[in-house]
């Protein structure tokens, strides 16, 4: 059994809370969550400790988050688009 250092639990914490931030529509959480991830990203390959496969996986998980805020952002972008030529 792999053993899960804390920063790379942080990391999938961080991950998580921008996940519900965006299913919620909360804009300002979401920016203050990509904050803190972009700090916990970085902390977790530092770690001496870190479980190297897990966090590949994790970062695996953040670029498909990522992915579906790029997605959303261009959705929300042809709204307002649409808004403004009424």
């Amino acid at each position: 059994m792999a053993v899960i250092p804390y920063s790379q639990v942080e990391l999938m914490r961080s991950r998580r809370k921008i996940s519900n931030a965006l299913r919620s529509n909360n804009w300002r959480e979401v920016k203050k969550a990509d904050l803190v991830l972009a700090d916990r990203l970085k902390s977790a390959s530092d770690d001496p400790q870190r479980n190297t496969m897990a966090l590949l996986t994790e970062v695996g998980e953040i670029v498909h988050l990522y992915k579906d805020l790029v997605d959303i952002c261009k959705l929300e972008a042809r709204k307002l688009v649409r808004e403004l030529n009424r």
